[in-house]
């Protein structure tokens, strides 16, 4: 299977487009659950793995799309009993993000069934394998960035920025499209940053110096905010990856128990 963070960065890349082209605002509710379920499913077809059923089976099919629709349904729907849009949107972003798993997975060697069970077809292009690191962390890093320059945007859409201070607008992309550039290429912000205070600081100008100081103040923060978005992906899927084993655990037990029990009685 492709890494975790593959499977995000494929995600967020993709949500990324949807949040750049969204007519409404940020703070609109359709915005917050197609992130959720949409990125916060991307690796549930995975979830066979756990399951203790073939890989790459009928979850990653047109059935697991339906089931996973479903599932964000099922969360959304209680919570909204009156908002049947809220949950149209949670089984859009469920089905999606199946569909997005499979994306990824297409390009590996494992072949899979993606159209089942309209055709019993296997595919895979066989580019790379799903555990090669750099892809993956090409892909984790592609989304962030993506992410951060979608919300960018939108955000000084919706608080009128490209409007009233246009040259504000101008001097805040060209710092975020640095930074994304130093972590696409691999490179921390802050050191980025580093350099180009070193460079300026050179010149007799102090608000040029002073500027360069904010400059590496931001890149610094923008730093810290990559590294919290993944410290944060670890701990969550870590936390799923326990409470799975433990529901799997003592399944298995009552499972192995019962079975027990029915062997006593049979002897009797």
């Amino acid at each position: 299977m492709m890494m975790a963070r593959g499977h995000v960065g494929l995600a967020l890349a993709l949500y990324s487009l949807f949040l750049a082209l969204y007519p409404g605002r940020l703070s609109d509710m359709y915005v917050f659950i197609l992130m959720m379920v949409y990125v916060g499913f991307a690796t549930l077809p995975d979830i066979d793995i756990r399951l203790l059923v073939k890989h790459r089976g009928v979850t990653h099919s047109l059935v697991g799309a339906v089931l996973s629709g479903l599932f964000g349904l099922a969360i959304t729907y209680p919570a909204y009993p009156n908002r049947l849009d809220y949950a149209l949107v949670s089984f859009a972003g469920g089905f999606a993000a199946t569909l997005t798993h499979m994306l990824g997975d297409v390009f590996t060697y494992s072949k899979f069934k993606p159209l089942y069970p309209l055709s019993h077809k296997e595919v895979a292009l066989g580019l790379f394998a799903s555990s090669d690191p750099r892809v993956n962390n090409i892909l984790a890093r592609a989304g962030l960035s993506a992410f951060t320059v979608a919300f960018m945007h939108k955000a000084m859409v919706d608080t009128g920025v490209y409007e009233n201070i246009p040259l504000g607008a101008a001097l805040l992309w060209a710092v975020t499209l640095g930074a994304v550039g130093a972590v696409l290429s691999g490179q921390s912000p802050r050191a980025v940053s580093s350099r180009l205070l070193k460079a300026v600081e050179l010149a007799p100008n102090p608000p040029t110096a002073r500027r360069a100081r904010s400059a590496d103040d931001y890149f610094k923060r923008v730093d810290d905010y990559y590294r919290s978005i993944e410290r944060s992906l670890n701990n969550y899927y870590r936390s799923v990856e326990r409470s799975l084993s433990d529901y799997y655990r003592s399944f298995e037990s009552s499972f192995s128990g019962s079975t027990g029990g029915r062997k006593r009685r049979k002897r009797k």
